[in-house]
């Protein structure tokens, strides 16, 4: 079949293709414009939120920046409250160290840390403490801190940048105005009106975004105080009688001034001889000593004094006088000595005296009271320099206004006096006296019945008695036996009292008034207990030895010695010749090996003082001395102007006060303390304030305890402290939030 081609249909498809092309092309187009412009408004949507939460995040970083300022204005006002309250525990502390008997405690307890109790009534109830607070508070935060929160707030650096869109919008910080600062009144806040403008650029030609937020930051002053804490450490401690003696000598202490005041105990294991010879002349012994040479002094120790050698007056208007009550006044130690260079001195114990040797009384109108009891209580046993007794060698022992001795409780004498033989080869005389005036040992070269003094002849001796005598020292001819007997300690009181009776004005009887037997110069008031014979208002009494009353009287004297004495300061025993005390018995000068010399000045009348050293001399200087010649290699504590100062010094060596001193503590020396010149010196032991020093510089392990001593815990005070803050969301809100 023959197929026909119609030209009017040709090239229809090709245009109806094109037509539909150009349509599917216009719709795609317009698809894709419709869906950009939709891409490109989602993004400009992201982007001003972007933006805007950028803007409002800052404000809250800003929140976060103020109350880092809140923070450290409240560390400020607990920092005025805690130097506030250690003014006050300071002042307290102080007032109880001067005034210990009208001092009212408050924030203190009895052990020395802080009462708790008293501290939360006052953070509580203070209103002075409240203030402090609030305007040390207020201060950081007031003008001189202000451009630093202005510079805080509008650095961006301060800030995290937070932005999905972009990394690093540009942020324009912007203080609106003047910060409004803190009114008097508290309640009326610190205003800082703030504003945040950032600004977005996408880059790529597209417009920028911008978004502006404001408030104000309102800064409230903490009604109250926020926080305030003490810090109290616990160390245990075992009970070291050193941190209760003012003044603690392991050789001599020399006291001399016009006035010296000591309150609480004072030791020196004291200077002994050696040479047998020496013992008999007490000027050579050291231990506590008030006076130096022609100087007039006035030594008060209102405590206990310890002496393994002597307790003297060395000069003339010199009085030592040891008071106290109970257990505090006493006296131990080897002699009580007013030395014969003196005049018009005096010793007084306001308790009870206990000597391992003698009271010996040699100056003139020299005047010795115990007003307590007095315990002679060696016997004799270990050597006549040993044997308790009473020697009065005052030339106006028998004068109206001249020498004395009373004691006025009861009295223990052990031991009796002995002559001394002048030759180191020859025994000494032992008298049967147990209180002696110099010259009455002629009695015992007198015969009871004879009218002679000093001669015997057999042949006439009609009683047919056998005496021997032997010469003491360059002329003295003294019964030695009786029918070739020893003449006895006990023979020989009894012979002594037989010849006062045949002959009473043949001895010194220490009588200053024939027609007042009151106004004798030796006078006991309580019971006397002795082996010799004894002088007792006027008139001699005989011995009343009884050997189980002696030997109970004397354990329990000997018993006193060791638990007052020997275990407090050293290990040696009461009757050995020395009593073996050393430093090293109650500190490890081991331990020493650091010179320390700190001073912490707690108010400017009073300075706590840790001064120690193991091979150097200590000088404690007060105001008035010229400390010139003070050597170089010394260490020098020196007092505030008000000579008042008080801590622990320490040396294995000599410690040297001159000066305007009022010292509170303990002051211990491995050798001498020497005080001397024409200032008023005061020492105060002061055992709490020792041990908050040993136990805040843990010097613990340097002291040595005595043995037996029961531990116990020591809470000192380590001061105040100030806990981090916590902020209270009233402390800090924000007001009139507003997006620009």
């Amino acid at each position: 079949m023959l197929r026909r081609h119609l030209k009017c249909n040709q090239g229809i498809t090709m245009g109806m293709v094109l037509i539909i092309m150009s349509v599917l092309s216009i719709l795609g187009i317009a698809t894709l414009s419709l869906a950009l412009s939709a891409y490109r408004l989602q993004m400009s949507d992201k982007r001003i939120k972007s933006t805007f939460y950028v803007a409002d995040s800052e404000l809250d970083q800003a929140y976060g920046l103020i109350s880092i300022k809140i923070k450290a204005a409240i560390s400020e006002g607990n920092v005025a409250v805690n130097q506030e309250v250690q003014t006050e525990i300071e002042t307290e502390r102080e007032d109880a160290i001067l005034n210990p008997t009208t001092h009212v405690a408050h924030w203190l307890k009895s052990d020395g840390t802080v009462d708790e109790g008293y501290l939360t009534d006052q953070l509580a109830n203070s209103p002075i403490l409240l203030n402090k607070m609030q305007d040390a508070y207020k201060a950081y935060l007031g003008d001189e801190s202000q451009s630093h929160i202005s510079e805080s707030l509008t650095t961006t650096g301060n800030y995290k940048q937070i932005s999905e869109a972009s990394p690093d919008p540009d942020i324009i910080s912007i203080i609106l105005g003047t910060i409004t600062n803190f009114i008097g009144d508290p309640s009326k806040p610190m205003v800082i009106p703030l504003q945040y403008k950032v600004i977005h650029d996408a880059g790529k030609g597209d417009q920028e975004v911008t978004q502006q937020v404001s408030a104000e930051f309102n800064i409230q002053v903490p009604p109250k105080i926020i926080g305030y804490q003490t810090a109290v450490n616990s160390i245990p401690l075992q009970d070291q009688p050193l941190w209760r003696t003012a003044l603690a000598s392991y050789n001599n202490i020399d006291l001399s001034g016009p006035n010296i005041k000591v309150s609480g105990d004072v030791f020196a294991k004291g200077y002994l001889p050696t040479d047998p010879t020496d013992l008999k002349d007490l000027t050579l012994f050291g231990g506590i000593s008030a006076g130096k040479a022609s100087e007039s002094t006035n030594v008060t120790i209102n405590g206990n004094a310890y002496s393994d050698a002597n307790v003297q007056v060395n000069s003339s208007n010199t009085n030592l006088k040891v008071t106290g009550s109970g257990s505090t006044g006493n006296v131990f130690s080897d002699n009580l000595v007013l030395q014969g260079s003196t005049s018009h001195s005096k010793i007084e114990v306001g308790q009870d005296a206990y000597t391992r040797d003698d009271i010996e009384i040699k100056g003139t109108a020299a005047n010795l009271l115990i007003d307590g009891n007095f315990n002679g209580y060696s016997g004799g046993e270990a050597g006549h320099d040993k044997s308790s007794s009473i020697v009065i060698n005052s030339p106006d022992i028998n004068s109206a206004g001249g020498s004395s001795v009373q004691v006025a409780g009861n009295s223990f004498l052990a031991g009796t006096v002995y002559v001394n033989a002048g030759d180191p080869g020859d025994p000494d005389y032992q008298t049967g006296e147990s209180v002696s005036i110099d010259g009455n040992y002629r009695a015992y070269g007198y015969l009871p019945g004879k009218v002679t003094y000093g001669s015997y002849d057999p042949v006439s001796d009609k009683n047919n008695n056998q005496y021997t005598f032997r010469k003491v020292g360059d002329s003295l001819m003294l019964i030695d036996t009786v029918n070739e007997k020893d003449f006895s300690v006990l023979d020989k009181a009894q012979h002594f009292f037989n010849v006062y009776q045949e002959m009473a004005s043949f001895l010194s009887t220490g009588y200053t008034n024939p027609n007042n037997h009151d106004n004798s110069s030796i006078i006991f008031g309580g019971s006397v207990l002795s082996t010799g014979a004894f002088i007792q208002k006027g008139t001699i009494q005989p011995s009343d030895y009884n050997i189980d009353t002696f030997a109970a009287t004397q354990v329990a004297c000997q018993s006193a010695v060791q638990t007052n004495v020997t275990d407090n300061f050293g290990h040696g025993q009461v009757t050995a010749n020395t009593a073996g005390y050393d430093l090293q018995d109650r500190v490890n000068t081991g331990s020493l090996f650091t010179e320390r010399n700190n001073i912490l000045q707690v108010s400017p009348t009073f300075n706590e003082v840790l001064a120690t050293s193991p091979d150097h001399d200590i000088w404690l200087i007060g105001a008035g001395f010229d400390p010139t010649g003070v050597p170089a290699d010394a260490i020098t504590v020196n007092a505030p102007s008000s000579g008042v100062f008080g801590g622990l010094v320490l040396t294995a060596k000599n410690v040297f006060i001159r000066g305007k001193v009022d010292f509170h503590g303990s002051v211990i020396a491995g050798k001498d303390i020497n005080v001397t010149d024409t200032y008023d010196k005061n020492f105060s032991a002061d055992e709490n304030l020792v041990k908050q020093i040993i136990a805040s510089n843990n010097l613990n392990d340097l002291f040595v305890p005595p043995a037996g001593t029961a531990t116990s815990l020591f809470n000192f005070d380590a001061g105040g402290g100030v806990p981090d803050p916590v902020i209270n969301p009233d402390y800090l809100t924000i007001k009139n939030w507003k997006k620009l």
